[in-house]
Protein backbone atom coordinates (compact mmCIF):
# COMPACT_ATOMS: atom_id res chain seq x y z
CA UNK A 1 0.00 0.00 0.00
CA UNK A 2 1.47 3.79 -0.91
CA UNK A 3 1.63 6.08 2.02
CA UNK A 4 -1.14 8.96 2.13
CA UNK A 5 0.10 12.65 1.93
CA UNK A 6 -1.41 15.45 2.67
CA UNK A 7 -2.09 18.42 0.30
CA UNK A 8 -3.52 21.70 1.74
CA UNK A 9 -4.34 24.30 -1.26
CA UNK A 10 -5.13 27.98 0.39
CA UNK A 11 -5.95 30.90 -1.81
CA UNK A 12 -5.72 34.65 -0.56
CA UNK A 13 -8.26 37.09 -1.29
CA UNK A 14 -8.88 40.93 -0.92
CA UNK A 15 -11.83 42.44 -0.15
CA UNK A 16 -14.77 41.98 -3.44
CA UNK A 17 -18.44 41.83 -3.94
CA UNK A 18 -18.94 38.31 -4.32
CA UNK A 19 -17.71 36.24 -1.03
CA UNK A 20 -16.60 37.97 2.14
CA UNK A 21 -13.21 34.96 2.87
CA UNK A 22 -10.01 36.13 2.97
CA UNK A 23 -8.64 32.80 2.83
CA UNK A 24 -10.50 29.71 0.94
CA UNK A 25 -8.69 26.25 1.29
CA UNK A 26 -9.24 22.86 0.16
CA UNK A 27 -7.53 19.95 1.27
CA UNK A 28 -6.69 16.68 -0.49
CA UNK A 29 -5.62 13.16 0.78
CA UNK A 30 -2.88 12.01 -1.85
CA UNK A 31 -0.67 9.28 -2.68
CA UNK A 32 1.43 7.78 -5.82
CA UNK A 33 -1.61 6.91 -7.60
CA UNK A 34 -4.39 9.51 -6.96
CA UNK A 35 -5.57 12.54 -5.45
CA UNK A 36 -8.97 12.46 -3.15
CA UNK A 37 -10.36 16.02 -2.02
CA UNK A 38 -11.23 15.25 1.97
CA UNK A 39 -12.17 18.99 3.09
CA UNK A 40 -13.23 22.84 2.16
CA UNK A 41 -14.18 25.64 4.00
CA UNK A 42 -17.43 26.73 3.07
CA UNK A 43 -17.33 30.08 1.15
CA UNK A 44 -18.70 33.01 2.39
CA UNK A 45 -21.12 34.41 0.17
CA UNK A 46 -21.85 38.20 0.17
CA UNK A 47 -26.08 39.01 0.96
CA UNK A 48 -26.41 40.15 -3.02
CA UNK A 49 -24.83 37.33 -4.88
CA UNK A 50 -25.75 33.63 -2.78
CA UNK A 51 -28.54 33.02 -4.96
CA UNK A 52 -26.36 33.88 -8.02
CA UNK A 53 -23.91 31.47 -6.71
CA UNK A 54 -26.40 28.44 -5.80
CA UNK A 55 -27.95 28.97 -9.42
CA UNK A 56 -24.47 28.85 -11.45
CA UNK A 57 -23.39 26.44 -9.67
CA UNK A 58 -26.35 23.85 -9.41
CA UNK A 59 -27.20 24.63 -13.51
CA UNK A 60 -23.34 24.23 -14.46
CA UNK A 61 -21.98 21.18 -15.13
CA UNK A 62 -18.63 22.92 -16.31
CA UNK A 63 -15.48 23.33 -15.05
CA UNK A 64 -14.94 26.47 -12.66
CA UNK A 65 -13.50 27.80 -9.78
CA UNK A 66 -16.52 27.37 -7.49
CA UNK A 67 -17.14 23.80 -9.16
CA UNK A 68 -13.75 22.65 -8.38
CA UNK A 69 -13.27 24.21 -4.48
CA UNK A 70 -16.90 23.03 -3.80
CA UNK A 71 -17.76 19.80 -4.99
CA UNK A 72 -15.05 17.02 -3.95
CA UNK A 73 -16.47 14.25 -6.85
CA UNK A 74 -16.26 17.31 -9.39
CA UNK A 75 -14.52 15.49 -12.45
CA UNK A 76 -10.92 16.86 -12.90
CA UNK A 77 -11.11 18.02 -9.18
CA UNK A 78 -7.62 15.94 -9.09
CA UNK A 79 -6.02 17.05 -12.06
CA UNK A 80 -6.69 20.41 -10.73
CA UNK A 81 -5.06 19.92 -7.91
CA UNK A 82 -2.04 18.09 -9.27
CA UNK A 83 -1.49 21.15 -11.62
CA UNK A 84 -1.34 23.64 -8.89
CA UNK A 85 0.48 21.22 -6.86
CA UNK A 86 3.25 20.37 -9.63
CA UNK A 87 2.82 23.50 -12.34
CA UNK A 88 1.99 26.47 -9.94
CA UNK A 89 4.07 25.88 -6.72
CA UNK A 90 6.89 25.02 -8.07
CA UNK A 91 7.05 27.81 -10.81
CA UNK A 92 4.71 31.06 -10.10
CA UNK A 93 6.83 33.35 -11.56
CA UNK A 94 6.57 32.11 -14.78
CA UNK A 95 2.38 33.13 -14.38
CA UNK A 96 3.39 36.80 -13.62
CA UNK A 97 6.63 37.54 -16.59
CA UNK A 98 5.10 40.42 -18.54
CA UNK A 99 5.69 40.25 -22.15
CA UNK A 100 7.25 43.48 -22.64
CA UNK A 101 8.54 45.95 -20.05
CA UNK A 102 6.14 48.21 -18.63
CA UNK A 103 5.34 52.00 -20.69
CA UNK A 104 6.87 55.09 -18.97
CA UNK A 105 4.83 56.39 -16.05
CA UNK A 106 2.17 53.18 -15.18
CA UNK A 107 2.94 52.27 -11.89
CA UNK A 108 3.96 48.64 -10.74
CA UNK A 109 2.89 47.10 -7.80
CA UNK A 110 1.16 50.65 -6.47
CA UNK A 111 4.18 51.89 -6.72
CA UNK A 112 4.44 54.65 -8.82
CA UNK A 113 7.56 55.10 -11.22
CA UNK A 114 10.21 57.92 -10.56
CA UNK A 115 11.03 59.56 -14.22
CA UNK A 116 14.61 61.13 -15.46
Amino acid sequence: KHPIHFCQIMLFFRSNLYFQNKVITKEYLMNITEYRASHSIPIQWCQDYEVEAYRRRHNSSGLNFFNWFSDHNFAGSSGIAEILRKDLWRNPLQYYRRMKPPEEGTEISGEPSVGT
